[in-house]
């Protein structure tokens, strides 16, 4: 390729990519990287963080129920995981919150997107079931089958949630709750 080559392809593919920067087609096929963050407005004058207990995590990890209705702990040793993973892998996946790529998939970018993409509005471009994904991943890991009578039917961890005042980001309380992961028999067609 000639100079004048060359700098007509860079030109044309600044011109494609601040378009497309402009018209916020968030999942243009020819950028590199993630363009925008999300942001979703809220009027509850209340900001809620969940956090584990990390040390907690690593010694007791979750409680599994079995299928025949023993209970158990699973650990982050019993699945080969770090610790980060623990914390941030399974518990954002108790929460169904997903990576944060995710949040980026499934933000409303406007209407080029719909159109491109054929969604309708308030369908999500992205769905995933975390709940199925963690305990396929928690069985699979332990060598459970859906037959067995120790396949993992329910996941509990323990979760701190800090409650801050939105204005002052003053903390409220803290709540102690359990969030939980049940198994759907209907995911067992495919396992």
């Amino acid at each position: 390729m000639t100079k004048t080559q060359v700098s007509c392809f860079l030109a044309l593919y600044l011109i494609v990519i601040t378009g497309a920067a402009f018209l916020r087609i968030d999942r243009f096929p020819l950028t590199w990287a993630p363009m925008y963050s999300t942001y979703v407005a809220s009027s509850d004058p209340e900001l809620r963080r969940h956090t584990v207990d990390k040390k907690h995590l690593k010694e007791t990890g979750w409680k599994a129920t079995h299928r025949d209705g023993t209970t158990r702990r699973v650990t982050q040793r019993d699945l080969n995981i770090r610790s980060s993973s623990m914390r941030i892998f399974y518990y954002r996946r108790m929460f169904e919150k997903g990576y944060p790529g995710y949040a980026h998939l499934n933000h409303d970018a406007g209407t080029i997107d719909r159109v491109l993409f054929g969604l309708e509005p308030g369908e999500l471009y992205y769905v995933v079931n975390f709940h199925e994904q963690l305990l396929r991943s928690v069985n699979r890991t332990l060598g459970y089958e859906p037959a067995d009578s120790k396949f993992i039917v329910r996941i509990d961890g323990d979760v701190t949630t800090m409650v801050f005042d939105r204005a002052t980001l003053d903390l409220l309380r803290e709540e102690d709750s359990v969030v939980s992961a049940t198994w759907d028999e209907n995911w067992t067609t495919d396992f």
